[in-house]
């Protein structure tokens, strides 16, 4: 389908849905996502998840480093509407207005809940059992546009960062193309947000993975491990040397631990670990144990 708009996108999360408009026959005219970035501990530098997607199915490809550039892009290309995924950079006001129907974001959260950087960690940290995504027409503030479509998905006790945000995307893949096509022949509209039922969300920072295990929940423990899964992955200092808590479960009204890491050592599991430090089971609550689950 002959489609005149443009995408912006970044991760992996993008690419995906990216990857669900190709295969709906919906080729974007250009592509913009984030410059490469260095990666690994030798700092390749590394497109984004787009830009090898877009570049693999001979896409139009720009990496925009200014403001400037960006609105540049969007204004010379006349596009009729672009879609927005995970782009990671602001959009300047001068540039929300440039297409003819406007920017559509794929927002993943049911707005106005957890409007801004992080919404699916946001979800599975407070325990939520149900998410979703928002089609949202962009305004210049943060996620505060007007919204025509939202489809909910159920947040399984087990989902991860990761396996969430995959569900999200089978989820918008199923859903994007007919509810844009709505929108734009006016068979959708889009409604003002609540702005009452706001609640917002920010970038993660490293050390937002630190915890104290004497003083948190099994609950609190296992939705902090799932959302932080894999970055900025948990840990703790408090004995001594930081140790990184890589995999544990939460089973009835306790959190057992099966796999952990001291800095710059390699993992072991629960049981291994329990072994090899009995101090430490004697500083635990009696609802958080280490070791080894079947």
């Amino acid at each position: 389908m002959n489609k005149n708009f443009v995408f912006l996108g970044t991760p992996k999360f993008a690419a995906d849905i990216l990857l669900g408009l190709i295969n709906n026959d919906w080729l974007p005219k250009l592509v913009i996502t984030e410059p490469p970035k260095p990666v690994g501990r030798n700092k390749t530098l590394t497109a984004s998840a787009v830009s090898q997607l877009a570049s693999q199915h001979k896409l139009k490809v720009a990496h925009p480093q200014t403001k400037q550039k960006l609105t540049q892009l969007l204004l010379k290309g006349g596009f009729d509407f672009g879609i927005v995924v995970a782009y990671g950079r602001l959009i300047p006001p001068q540039a929300v207005k440039v297409t003819t129907h406007g920017l559509i974001n794929i927002h993943g959260s049911l707005l106005p809940k957890y409007r801004g950087a992080s919404p699916v960690q946001a979800a599975i940290l407070n325990g939520e059992t149900e998410t979703g995504v928002s089609y949202m027409v962009i305004e210049p503030g943060l996620d505060t546009g007007p919204v025509f479509a939202m489809h909910k998905i159920q947040i399984k006790p087990d989902d991860t960062t990761p396996s969430l945000l995959n569900g999200l995307a089978e989820l918008v893949n199923k859903t994007l193309v007919q509810d844009v096509d709505d929108f734009l022949t006016g068979k959708l509209q889009a409604e003002a947000q609540n702005d009452n039922l706001t609640t917002s969300t920010s970038l993660i920072k490293k050390t937002d993975g630190e915890i104290n295990l004497s003083q948190i929940t099994p609950k609190e423990l296992d939705c902090k491990l799932r959302a932080y899964t894999p970055w900025p992955g948990i840990y703790t200092e408090q004995f001594g040397t930081r140790l990184i808590i890589r995999a544990g479960r939460l089973i009835n009204e306790s959190f057992f631990i099966s796999e952990l890491q001291w800095a710059g050592k390699s993992p072991v599991n629960g049981a291994v670990f329990a072994q090899a430090n009995p101090e430490i089971l004697t500083q635990l609550p009696k609802t958080i144990k280490i070791d080894a689950i079947n």
